[in-house]
């Protein structure tokens, strides 16, 4: 059992991993729980998704558009109710939502802070009136679908594209750099990483027991050399990382949300970075130290799967 059959086994074992490693696990099954989780804390996302708001790199957003749109859906879920006063004026009542961190957004000039936070990755710009006067404050990287865009509602550029829903995920993520559900690079294919995986496994195999007797193989249908597994996480210094947008250096400054607090509230911080962790050259998460206004200097770790946290570089 010791000498034959429990290599045998942990050689099925590691070749699982190979596959792992090179195929990612596909959690496209949990999309939709993640989002009635996000419509549970925010009622913005719920709103996100009945009026189709996106991310669109093309598309601009002035705070008067979104709020066209916003305010009507307020009314029609019963959340704002415009009564009369009896002197010829209407007064806002306003159903607070069942959280009470989850505030509702009752005036145009709260739009963009409230939405940039949902959006982090959109960028805040003034939009030019026609005729010259007072620019409008807007949000460049987000936009209506163009397949539910809400009638009366029109956007600063006129083509937007909707992403396509991946029915064929092997397929689709071999034409992307970096996808985290499923990790592959675009630059060399699935099978190629395969040869290449099994090589390094195979330069590893245990020196105890090398191969396994040729009529066990064949009864019990296994391969003949037993494989460990390859290299694990490493913590370095690297200006690029698949998976982070922004390049990264221990050392250099950063405009971020260190914590799901920060980034919930729209708190952005300017950063060091003291500390890079990476893994097969994909951004695995990385700590960085700023000032706290009230616990002073502070030291905390952005997650390998919140790189949209990261904003910029100073």
């Amino acid at each position: 059992m010791q000498q034959k059959v429990l290599p045998a086994f942990l050689n099925k074992v590691l070749q699982a991993l190979v596959d792992l490693m090179l195929e990612g696990i596909d959690y496209s099954c949990t999309k939709k729980a993640l989002e009635d989780i996000q419509c549970e804390n925010s009622h913005l996302f719920q709103f996100c998704q009945d009026v189709g708001l996106i991310y669109d790199p093309n598309s601009t957003l002035t705070a008067n558009e979104i709020w066209k749109v916003l305010e009507p859906w307020y009314q029609d879920n019963g959340i704002l109710i415009y009564q009369d006063d009896g002197k010829g004026k209407f007064k806002a009542i306003w159903n607070d939502q069942p959280r009470k961190s989850d505030l509702n957004v009752k005036s145009c000039n709260q739009v963009i802070n409230r939405f940039k936070a949902l959006f982090p990755k959109a960028k805040n710009l003034k939009v030019p009136r026609k005729g010259g006067g007072k620019s409008f404050s807007g949000l460049q990287g987000i936009g209506f679908a163009s397949s539910s865009s809400p009638s009366g509602v029109t956007q600063s550029t006129t083509d937007v594209t909707q992403p396509s829903v991946n029915t064929e995920p092997k397929k689709a993520l071999q034409d992307k750099d970096f996808n985290p559900i499923n990790p592959i690079s675009s630059n060399v294919t699935e099978k190629n990483q395969k040869l290449e995986s099994q090589k390094r496994l195979q330069a590893s195999i245990l020196p105890d027991q090398q191969r396994i007797e040729a009529d066990d193989d064949q009864r019990l249908g296994f391969a003949h050399t037993i494989q460990t597994p390859i290299d694990q996480q490493q913590i370095g210094d690297s200006s690029m990382l698949k998976g982070c947008d922004v390049p990264l250096e221990v050392g250099c400054r950063i405009r971020c949300y260190p914590t799901l607090q920060h980034s919930d509230n729209n708190w952005i911080v300017t950063a060091k970075v003291i500390e890079i962790e990476s893994e097969k050259g994909y951004f695995n998460g990385c700590t960085v130290e700023y000032k706290d206004r009230i616990k002073g200097l502070k030291c905390d770790r952005i997650p390998g799967g919140n790189p949209d946290w990261i904003l910029e570089r100073v």
